[in-house]
């Protein structure tokens, strides 16, 4: 019977989990009321609370310094006299930290299930704002976005290995020839697919398809995320095979994702927001490997 019960109650708490979007009020209390409320010493908003992520950091070798924090918004639901909490939106907040007048952006990541209105302010705001054109800062983001997403695994509770020097050539070159030949998977992994989600600007069109990389084993363990950014608009459009590593991966391998970050924002800042914005659609989902 006991066992019953918990099960009941762990259904009871991912109904709360699923379902409901970020609400406008939600959005702004993000985006705006948290920023008034740290700098006055105000409490939480009644029946919220906010629970730390990750802080992912960048120097450049000027000496420039900049990072990104993620925070949960958590609320509080009763239900039957018990009290769950889930979660209704993230919080980015992107800092320059060298300097006492540096920048600071709060972004709002709605809920997956959130109305379109609520992610076109949120693209609108990668579009408008000096994300426009400050490459460090999109630099930033992005790299920091692909932490968050790694983090996802392990916020999912999903065993996640460290990303091997094999895995990551896999995703970076043989997949992209397997997949071109006909070829057949590599033996002993399968694609978990997350998501697939894309931006328009005018006739241009851009797509970034995500995949983990997972283990065939009786347990689920991610080995990486496959990020796939294809221009589709025109013929000769650019087609990326990227790997995220996990988050206990070599440094060396993180470098070389941040090589590629570095190239693209170095020719295109429209590719940069697209990746910014799917990484967000995609962070924004739950993952589960079962069902």
């Amino acid at each position: 019977m006991k066992r019953v019960i918990l099960s009941f109650v762990a259904i009871i708490a991912s109904v709360f989990a699923i379902g409901q979007g970020t609400t406008l009020e939600e959005y702004n209390y993000v985006t705006k009321g948290y920023k008034i409320q740290i700098e006055s010493g105000l409490d939480d908003k009644a029946e919220y609370s906010w629970k730390d992520i990750g802080t992912w950091k960048l120097t450049w070798p000027s000496g420039e310094k900049r990072e990104c924090e993620f925070k949960w918004l958590m609320k509080d639901e009763v239900y039957n006299g018990k009290t769950f909490s889930h979660r209704c939106a993230t919080l980015m907040i992107y800092k320059r930290t060298d300097i006492s007048n540096g920048a600071r952006h709060y972004v709002c990541i709605p809920e997956a299930n959130s109305s379109s209105d609520l992610w076109d302010k949120t693209l609108a705001y990668l579009n408008e704002h000096e994300m426009e054109t400050s490459a460090p800062l999109l630099q930033t983001v992005c790299y920091a976005m692909m932490h968050y997403a790694s983090k996802m695994i392990e916020l999912n509770n999903i065993q996640a290995d460290a990303t091997t020097e094999e895995e990551y050539n896999y995703l970076t070159k043989g997949l992209k020839i397997q997949r071109n030949s006909g070829l057949d998977m590599k033996k002993g992994y399968w694609l978990y697919g997350w998501g697939r989600w894309s931006t328009t600007r005018g006739t241009q069109e851009r797509v970034c398809t995500y995949e983990i990389l997972c283990k065939e084993s009786s347990a689920d363990i991610a080995s990486a995320i496959l990020m796939h950014y294809q221009r589709v608009d025109i013929s000769n459009g650019a087609d990326d095979y990227v790997c995220i590593p996990t988050l206990s991966a070599p440094k060396a391998l993180w470098d070389q994702t941040l090589n590629y970050v570095n190239s693209i924002n170095k020719s295109s800042t429209s590719q940069m927001r697209t990746i910014i914005y799917t990484l967000m659609k995609a962070s924004s989902y739950d993952i589960s490997f079962r069902g």
